[in-house]
């Protein structure tokens, strides 16, 4: 499945929530989601753009591999993403660890999703080391024109859209910071 996706940056949490109830989006999700990456010692994965990634949000557990379609020059991110959920993440850590992969990254992050059709509405509030970065919004969508038309319904353009990885919003934030 192709995941199309963009983030906003900065946003007023208060002034979009009220935008998406106006519009009748349903909130799917609110919760702690945290997430782990892993990657073989030599960072094979990370080198090619691939993601392999751990995800617990609430009590399910989910193992997403995401593999990159386009290039950056468009606003949205276009990934190849492959996921399905799991039973015990702890067993499937010592899976991945025994496969020679270990993680080198984790995150928690206060996840509150909204669906609008096919479209998700998420706002996020990174935890702990990456608690710098600011509230943003990140919108994913199954199609680029779905993705903009909710885009300017939240009174947003596209000027406004990062197609920003979380290591490329650490990088953005710790110049600020």
């Amino acid at each position: 499945m192709k995941e199309i996706e963009v983030k906003i940056l900065d946003i007023n949490r208060p002034d979009v929530e009220k935008t998406l109830q106006k519009l009748g989006a349903i909130k799917s999700f609110e919760g702690i989601m945290a997430a782990t990456f892993f990657d073989f010692p030599d960072r094979k994965l990370q080198k090619k753009g691939d993601i392999l990634r751990l995800r617990t949000e609430g009590d399910v557990s989910v193992l997403t591999f995401k593999k990159p379609v386009s290039g950056r020059k468009n606003a949205a991110k276009v990934m190849e993403e492959t996921e399905t959920r799991i039973g015990n993440p702890d067993h499937f850590r010592t899976i991945l660890k025994n496969l020679g992969l270990s993680p080198f990254n984790e995150n928690r992050k206060i996840r509150t999703q909204y669906d609008l059709g096919a479209v998700h509405v998420v706002i996020d509030e990174y935890q702990d080391d990456l608690s710098m970065i600011p509230v943003f919004l990140e919108i994913e969508a199954p199609d680029e024109f779905q993705l903009y038309e909710v885009v300017q319904k939240l009174g947003f353009t596209p000027e406004d859209c990062y197609n920003w990885s979380t290591y490329e919003l650490v990088q953005h934030y710790k110049v600020q910071v």
